[in-house]
């Protein structure tokens, strides 16, 4: 099949990269606030004491203490999975390898450069929420792995983009998996 000119995996890839730079995004954020939330919840649940016979404080210490043990653990869940969704951008780009069309490297370009520049404003934002000194800030400054990478997301996506449109234009003949 020849796919010289077929401008909707191009556009179809662009997409996938912009869904997965506002996921990274999504859970570095929502990783933080739940992980503060459990924490919260744990220590105003640690002092309940005893009703009646029943003591809720080891009641509430088996269940969320559990529960807050788990969740912290998640942040360096959302740092691996960014980094998996990072690395499918890649995937997905040797999957829909074409041949190299002038109109399409042009829109590629064009289009990498506004998500740059999407990545730039949510990084911006994210700084503005990290180099706070409120408690949300210091939860997101625990995460390192993910706010690593929101933080530089620009550049990492600078490079993927780079070799993403390397490996879909340099088909060299060969059709991709679509």
């Amino acid at each position: 099949m020849n796919k010289k000119g077929n401008i909707f995996l191009v556009a179809g890839f662009l997409l996938f990269m912009l869904i997965i730079i506002f996921f990274v995004f999504a859970i570095t954020i929502g990783t933080g606030i739940v992980t503060y939330t459990t924490e919260e919840l744990d220590g105003a649940l640690s002092d309940l004491g005893m009703v009646g016979s029943t003591n809720l404080t080891d009641t509430a210490d088996i269940t969320f203490g559990t529960l807050n043990t788990s969740v912290q653990m998640l942040s360096w869940f959302s740092g691996i999975v960014a980094v998996l969704m990072l690395v499918s951008i890649l995937i997905f780009a040797a999957a829909i390898r074409t041949k190299a069309d002038g109109f399409l490297m042009g829109m590629y370009l064009f289009m990498v450069v506004l998500l740059i520049f999407v990545s730039i404003f949510l990084s911006n934002f994210y700084e503005g929420i990290y180099t706070k000194t409120d408690v949300v800030a210091s939860e997101l400054q625990s995460m390192v792995m993910a706010s690593f990478l929101v933080l530089h997301l620009p550049q990492i996506l600078t490079v993927i983009a780079f070799i993403g449109g390397i490996i879909i234009f340099t088909g060299m003949g060969e059709e991709g998996f679509v």
